[in-house]
């Protein structure tokens, strides 16, 4: 019940004339926050992005946004690459990303701390 009342309160229960339909409370656990980066992200033909190069505690809400990203530098690094066989972006995609992803690491462990 404290579960509801304290989420009732954080959400505005009764305000506007919205309120929070209690249910069953079907698990309780603690969620273990951990941080994983790999560097580099690159290595010869293999490239790494997202969840696959780096995990960031939900606390930054950072996940998403990040793996978004790296797509991002990763898409024309590969199409440069593969047509005009110029590897400049991809040769600095790690470096790049990491940069990134350091910064917001680094932001997730501050909101968790």
């Amino acid at each position: 019940d404290r579960i509801w009342e304290a989420l009732a309160t954080r959400l505005g229960h009764g305000q506007d004339g919205w309120t929070l339909t209690p249910g069953p409370i079907t698990d309780k656990s603690v969620l273990p926050m951990r941080s994983f980066v790999q560097t580099p992200m690159r290595h010869g033909r293999l490239f790494l992005a997202g969840d696959a190069a780096h995990i960031v505690p939900p606390t930054g809400a950072k996940g998403l946004n990040l793996a978004a990203a790296d797509v991002g530098l990763l898409a024309p690094a590969l199409v440069a690459m593969l047509r005009k066989g110029d590897h400049t972006l991809a040769d600095a995609y790690s470096e790049t990303a990491l940069r990134r992803v350091w910064r917001c690491t680094h932001f997730s462990w501050w909101m968790t701390t």
